[in-house]
Order: C-alpha cells, then structure tokens, then sequence
C-alpha cells in the first residue's frame, strides 16, 4: 500500500515542484512579502523579532522566526521564496502520500487556486497553516495511541495567523469530542492526557499574546457588533470567493478579485443602462441577498457530506464560523485570508473518511435519498475542486506572462542607473517599501517621517495630501541639500497625481529642478506602479 502511494505520489510532487520553481522565478514579490522579510532581516535578536518589531503586524511569529534563520546567513529575498516553495512542495507530499483521495483528487487539489498560487508563488505564512493542517490530518488515525504529537501539532498551527489560531482552537475540540462520543479501545494514560491539554493551551496563550496590538496600534483597530447587511453579504461571500476562487478574468489587475464581487459604482451604472425602470436601491439590495443566498447554499451543501458523521460536523461547524465570526466581527480581509475556509474545509473531508457514518436517529436520511445525496455530494466536490484549478491555472499563467508588481524592476533600475547612495523619498510608505526589500537599504518614509525599511504599523503614521506630502519633501531635500530620488507609487495619469506635480514648482524655488525618470506600470497588483523623479540642485 505504502509503496503504491510513493510511487503514485512522486509525478505529482515532482510536477508540482516543477510548476512551483517556474512560479517563483518570474514572481516579482509585493509589499506584504516583503515586509516579513525585511522584519527578520531587519531584527538585531530573537527577542527583537518577537516582542518589538513584530508588535504591529498582528501575527505570531513561527513564519518570521523560519526567515529570521535565513536572514543570518543571506539578505537575498529570492531565499524566502525557495523556503516558501519547500513548504508548499512538503505539503503536497502529504497530501499525495497519506490522503485517502483519489489520485485525480489529489492533482486538482495541488493544483488548486490556493495550493499552486496563492500559497506557493506568493511568499507568506499561509503556507505553514496548509502543512500543518495536513500533518494533523495525516497523524489524526493514529490518535488512540495519543495525543502528544497531535498537540505540539496544534501549538505550531495557532502560532501561523490567527486563522491557524481559530482552525487549532476547532481541531482540539474536535478531539476533545471525539473522545467523549468514540472512546479509545485502549484507556489513554493520563499524562499524556494532560501533557497534550498543557502543550495544546501553552500554543494558544503564546499566540494571542503576540497578536494583542499595542495601545497605538493603527491597524484594523475597533469591533464591528452591529447588524449589516452588506458586511454579512461580504462576509458569507467569503464562502464563495474561498470554494470558488476564479477570479475577475476580464480584469487585468485580477488578484484579490472574485467572479462573485459586489460591482463597482461605474459597472452597476452601466449595468442599469440595459436595465430600464429599475430602482438602483433594489437592485443593489438584491444582489446582496442573492450573494447570500448563494454562498448559504454552498455552505449547506458542504455540511451535508458531513451531516452522517458528527464529529466532523461538529468540526466542520467550529471552524468555519469561528473564521466568519471573526470576518464580521473583525476584519474583513481578502482572499488570501478566505483560503483558510476552503482549505480547512478540504481538512474535514479528509478527516471525514476516518469515520463510518452515524447511526443516530437525529441524524437518520431517508434510504430513497441516500444514493442520491451521495452522488451529489460526489458533484459537489469536484465542482469545488475543478473550479479552484481554473482559477489556480489562470493566476498561474497571468503572473508568468505579466508583472506582479513593479517593485522589483525599479530596484534593478535603481541599481543600473547608479542611483543606489542618493538619499531616497519613498510614497506611499507600504507601496514604496518593496524597494527597500529589494535594496536592503533604508528609505525616507513622508508617512511616518522616518527612515527605515518595513512599515511600523502604529497610529503616529499618517496618510498625507499631496500639499503636505511635497512640504515634507522639500523639507527633507533642503535639510540634505543633496540630490535626492523620489519613488511614488501615483500615476501620471490620475488627476491626483496631476495636481501633485503642479504643485511641485510652487514650493521647491528656482535652483531645485524636479524632473520624471521612469514610469513603471501595469503591474498585476495595482498598487506596486511606480514613477521615479529625479530632485537636482542646480
């Protein structure tokens, strides 16, 4: 059997591996990847990773402490990405190896939207919650003979995001449950016991700890309590956006987009034009309670596989609204944070084959409809599967063929015009601190009006309008009298940016000469545009 699964495995990890390396060769990384990396890079000690530089970003640190060893030994990012890689490709080993899917399964699986692009291209800790998720899947027959391994399992996953927090919190209740309603052949000894609760708990209180924003945090700070339509639409539309991950096709900037989105102010406009006599508030409060229904209906569709097997429903139940509870309550997020619902959901249909299904009378369906469930449920999860790999394959193809971001190119320029030593002005601070990754050099930032590399995410930072933004500017030329390189992420041909360059002559005086380099555009991400000016004292 053993050996089966080897073999059978091997062209899978190899192609995945293959795709992964292609992948990362032509990623041009974006701020948030970077900004992990510059945190490690950056921290003098373990200590300073942990309990200083990390206090803003709102996650524990196993990902940074992973980077933090490889910053000690290189400065060059490309290294994260390979680490990156070698997560991911382990992770699809696993899966290949110790899951009981079929083997076209598996190669949709591994070649989904989440599994190929998002968490594999891009470099983030994302990718240690789908290791660990599959590890604990894998060792889950072996619980019985204990729970330790199961534990120290579950303290890595709580310390990934707080995603991984909220799935560690749903898996060891889960087994707390599976305990109470399968009992062990074997009574388990009680230090074990109580060794894995400690080890289980210990992992939850270092993870939260960590997390706790400072008193001037200024990031994603209050608590939404009250009821909203749109943000209950936007947050079950994270079930769809998550099981159905194809993005916006016919949108060149695509990521972080879904077929499922609510439309913008122009496209509603336009919509209507081919809609006559329709009110534009009903029609919006329509599409969100279609939104809704339909995510409802896929939820639904997803615990019937479950519906027979308890304790999986159970977990299923707890972990996918513990993730939508703290959607609404919190922070809304994007579609790299909603892939945690689809993979957790691919975690309780792997855990699901462990178990035969109940013969609770609760849980009882008539036998007429049993075949006919089962051959849906059989529909619906390859209808999951298959779509995901559409949307893997396009993102896929798009980042090969198209830049991701700008940032990378403008540091290779920066260095091949010589312009590496001048003094540097980066805006706004999070789109134009790519360069400092890429350059390992600090930067000028007007937001925060410091030097540094990664963004310091506290409420002393602030968005600037363009008046301000040039005063500070001028200021920090005047005070250095050098020649200085400005990057801004605006471009040219935005009004704001406009009106930012003709109020440049108003405040630099007559020996200044403020001249355009380069405009870098049309990258996927359309934040990471950039435009290059040159400040010359004459």
């Amino acid at each position: 059997m053993n050996k089966r699964l080897t073999s059978n495995s091997m062209p899978l990890v190899l192609s995945f591996l293959t795709f992964g390396l292609i992948g990362i060769l032509t990623h041009e990384m974006w701020q948030d990847e970077l900004q992990a990396w510059m945190i490690a890079r950056d921290s003098s000690s373990i200590f300073n990773l942990l309990f200083q530089n990390l206090r803003y970003e709102g996650h524990p640190g196993l990902w940074y402490l992973g980077l933090y060893l490889i910053t000690r030994v290189t400065h060059n990012p490309f290294f994260m990405q390979l680490y990156h890689l070698f997560i991911a490709t382990i992770s699809v080993y696993i899966l290949a190896k110790f899951s009981p899917f079929t083997n076209l399964q598996k190669w949709l699986l591994s070649f989904g939207y989440f599994s190929l692009f998002e968490y594999c291209i891009i470099s983030r800790s994302y990718v240690l919650g789908i290791l660990l998720l599959y590890i604990f899947c894998a060792l889950f027959p072996y619980r019985q003979k204990g729970y330790l391994l199961l534990s120290l399992v579950l303290l890595l996953l709580a310390n990934t995001h707080v995603y991984g927090l909220i799935m560690a919190i749903a898996l060891g209740l889960t087994l707390v449950c599976d305990y109470l309603l399968i009992q062990p052949k074997k009574p388990l000894r009680k230090w074990d016991v109580i060794i894995s609760i400690l080890i289980f708990i210990t992992g939850i209180i270092i993870s939260v700890v960590q997390m706790i924003p400072p008193a001037d945090s200024g990031f994603a700070l209050g608590w939404h309590r009250q009821f909203d339509l749109l943000q209950l639409s936007d947050t079950l539309n994270t079930i769809t956006r998550s099981y159905i991950p194809i993005p916006q096709v016919w949108n060149y900037n695509f990521w972080g987009t879904s077929l499922t989105d609510r439309l913008t102010g122009p496209e509603v406009f336009k919509l209507l034009t081919y809609i006559p006599n329709t009110r534009l508030s009903d029609w919006i409060a329509g599409v969100e309670v279609c939104r809704i229904v339909v995510s409802v209906l896929i939820m639904s569709l997803a615990v019937s596989l479950f519906w027979r097997k308890p304790v999986v429903l159970f977990m299923y139940t707890c972990g996918t609204l513990g993730i939508l509870t703290f959607t609404y309550v919190k922070y809304l997020g994007y579609i790299r944070h909603h892939g945690n619902l689809s993979i957790f959901f691919i975690a309780c249909v792997w855990i699901s084959h462990y178990y035969q299904e109940s013969n609770f009378a609760v849980l009882k369906i008539p036998r007429f409809s049993l075949k006919f469930r089962n051959k849906c449920n059989k529909v619906f999860f390859l209808f999951i599967l298959y779509a995901s790999m559409i949307g893997g394959v396009f993102a896929f193809s798009s980042d090969v063929v198209h830049p991701f971001s700008q940032g990378k190119a403008v540091a290779d320029f920066i260095r091949q015009q010589n312009l590496y030593n001048m003094p540097m002005i980066g805006s706004i601070d999070y789109a134009a601190s790519t360069q400092a990754g890429y350059l390992d050099r600090k930067i000028y930032y007007p937001e925060s009006n410091s030097f540094g590399t990664f963004i310091i995410w506290n409420n002393q930072r602030k968005l600037l309008s363009n008046r301000k933004l040039i005063k500070k500017i001028k200021k920090f030329v005047y005070t250095n009298n050098q020649d200085t390189l400005l990057i801004l992420n605006h471009e040219p041909k935005n009004t704001k940016d406009k009106d930012f360059i003709s109020l440049i002559p108003q405040y630099f005086d007559s020996n200044y000469i403020v001249s355009s380099l380069k405009h870098f555009d049309k990258s996927i991400w359309h934040e990471d545009n950039y435009t290059l000016y040159m400040i010359k004292h004459k």
